[in-house]
Parts: C-alpha cells; sequence; structure tokens
C-alpha cells in the first residue's frame, strides 16, 4: 500500500507501541523520559566498563594478568559523561568527565584532558578547580590561547578566574580582547586585599597582552593609556596621574593626537587649575565616550573627591605657613636671684 508509513526507534531507544490512523501505521517514537533513562542506561554501561580498566581485579592470579589501560578508560569515561549529560545529569557527567580526564593526563594526552575537563567545568559552572585545570591542561598541550579563552569563559561564572585569564592573555599574542576584559574587571571592582595593585601588577600585565599584535595607533592603546592616567590618580596622586600622561605621549608618538589624550589632559588640566567647572566638563558623559565605559564610570565617580581632597590639602598647608610666620622666639627663662649660689670665697 503506497499509503503505509513507518517511523522506525534507534536500537535500544524502545519505543511507544504501533498505532493505526486510517490505513496508516506508525511507530510511535520515543517519549523524552525514556531517551534519558535510556541515555543514562548506557551511560552506567560505559562507566562499568571505564571502571574495570583501571581497577584492579581481586585475586592474585587475575592481578597478575591485568594490565591498566588509561586511554583506552579514559574514551569510556568520555562516553558515559556524555551521555549523563544528554540524559541531563549533570552530576554524574561531570564526575565521569573529570576521571576521563585524569586518565588522559596519565598517558600525557593534554588536548583530550583539556577537552573533557573544559565540558566538565562547564557543566559544573562555579567550581574554580575545575576551571583552574582545564587552563592548566590548554597550557600543557601548547594551546595557551585557548586557556586563556577557558580562564575568560570562566570568569563569567567565577569572577576570581580574572587574574587567571589576564595573567594567560599577557604571555601570548592576540589575546588583547581577553586581556582588555579581565582588566577592567579587576581595576573596577577592587577590595581592601586588591586595593594598590592596579599600577603594580595588573597595568605591566596589560602592558605586555597589548605589547605583541596590535598597531601604535590602536583605540585600545589609547584607552589603557588614559585608563592608566586615571588609576594613578586615584591609586597615588594628581603629580602621578600627570607622570604616567607624559609617560604614554612620549613612549607612543600617536597618542598625543587622539580622543582619548584628550580625555586625560582635560582631567589633569583642571585638577592642577583647581577649576571645579572644568573638572565636570571633561567628566562629562560625551567627554567619557572615548573610553571603556568601566573607566568612565570610575572616574566620573571618584575624580570629583580629588578636587576636595586638594582643596584640603592646600588649605592645610597654608594654614600651616601662617602659623610658621606669626610664631615669635621665646625669650630666654629669667634667672631668679634667690636661686643664685652663695658667694663662698
Amino acid at each position: 500500500d503506497k499509503g503505509q508509513s513507518l517511523w522506525v526507534a534507534t536500537k535500544g531507544l524502545g519505543f511507544g507501541g504501533l498505532r493505526s490512523q486510517g490505513s496508516f501505521f506508525f511507530v510511535a517514537p520515543p517519549s523524552s523520559k525514556m531517551l534519558k533513562e535510556e541515555q543514562k542506561r548506557r551511560g552506567d554501561e560505559a562507566l562499568a566498563v571505564a571502571e574495570t580498566l583501571v581497577t584492579a581485579p581481586k585475586g592474585t592470579l587475575a592481578k597478575m594478568m591485568w594490565k591498566r589501560e588509561s586511554e583506552k578508560a579514559a574514551a569510556k569515561f568520555s562516553e558515559a559523561g556524555n551521555l549523563y549529560a544528554a540524559a541531563q545529569r549533570k552530576d554524574l557527567a561531570v564526575v565521569a568527565l573529570q576521571r576521563a580526564a585524569k586518565a588522559y593526563e596519565e598517558k600525557e594526552l593534554y588536548y583530550q584532558a583539556a577537552q573533557t575537563m573544559t565540558k566538565a567545568a562547564s557543566l559544573h559552572e562555579t567550581d574554580v578547580t575545575m576551571w583552574q585545570k582545564a587552563g592548566e591542561y590548554w597550557t600543557s598541550a601548547g594551546e595557551r590561547k585557548t586557556a586563556a579563552d577557558t580562564y575568560a569563559r570562566g570568569a563569567k561564572k567565577v569572577p576570581a578566574l580574572h587574574e587567571l585569564a589576564l595573567d594567560a592573555a599577557s604571555d601570548v599574542d592576540h589575546a588583547e580582547e581577553i586581556a582588555t576584559q579581565a582588566f577592567l574587571y579587576l581595576v573596577t571592582t577592587t577590595t581592601t586585599e586588591t586595593e594598590g595593585r592596579a599600577l603594580e601588577v595588573w597595568c605591566p600585565k596589560m602592558e605586555a597582552a597589548l605589547k605583541g599584535s596590535l598597531d601604535q595607533d590602536h583605540p585600545m592603546r589609547f584607552r589603557y593609556l588614559t585608563a592608566k592616567v586615571i588609576l594613578g590618580l586615584l591609586e597615588d596622586s594628581i603629580e602621578k596621574g600627570d607622570e604616567l600622561f607624559l609617560e604614554g605621549l612620549q613612549n607612543n608618538g600617536h597618542y598625543a593626537q587622539s580622543d582619548q589624550a584628550k580625555v586625560a589632559d582635560d582631567i589633569l588640566g583642571a585638577l592642577k587649575a583647581k577649576d571645579r567647572e572644568a573638572l565636570m566638563a571633561a567628566l562629562q558623559p560625551r567627554a567619557l565616550a572615548h573610553l571603556d565605559f568601566q573607566i568612565a564610570r570610575l572616574a566620573a565617580a571618584k575624580i570629583p573627591a580629588l578636587l576636595l581632597v586638594k582643596d584640603d590639602q592646600d588649605t592645610q598647608q597654608k594654614g600651616d605657613d601662617d602659623s610658621s610666620d606669626g610664631e615669635t622666639a621665646e625669650p630666654p627663662p629669667e634667672i631668679d636671684d634667690d636661686d643664685e649660689l652663695p658667694d663662698l670665697s
């Protein structure tokens, strides 16, 4: 009959039964629940095989005949992990994939270890150790750029990984975007524990990341140079910010003509002149639009306070000067005649 139709279920997945509709016959596809149960069952089978490949059997003779087969076990652990993930059993998948990575590591198959550990970290999402290990495996496999990217992916869920991302990106070419995102997070979300690290630790790493592959007139370089000036102002002093600005001008001949350099120059000029109106103009959103928005927001929030601090310092200095100018020498103490020693001559 030309009207007959048949749906054939995948072997091993089961089916819901034969249903008729007029002259048409259908084999109902497996339900979602049945499919997941079958995937879970197959995952258990793969895991059991993997266990036999890495677990010595009992009995002296059996142990003598047995040989540990880490690579085959790793493949089976990985298969189990993928099946568990498909069955939406993330807890089981993460464990199986971690064991796969460890087995691959035993055979120094770091690329495969990195792949499976990255899957495990992605499934768990918030385990910092898994992300760290995945990055280490990628580095051991010679994939330093992928290691940096892995840390950056993990940092979206675990912010503590931003520093590892910056470290990795500073040591490889063409990782400027990764380095920038990590750098901007670190310098704009400092805590009491990380305060003061921007200029000493994170700026040198950011400069290393920018050194390799960007043109000297790339806007990313200019945004960084102005960010460094702003960090100098906030972490140190107006004098430090001015020093870093001059350093940027000397080291990059294109910087002076950039919009970002004008932002830094306007802010420094207003601070040195103690001109509040000019400072507010320099910190307007339109003026700061040439910077990364995280740095723009930091500058707008914290730089106005520097003018108040400078006013207080100047007032204190003036008071000290007036005080010293008005001081007069104290007369020497008078000698009481009654306290004079008797003449014994």
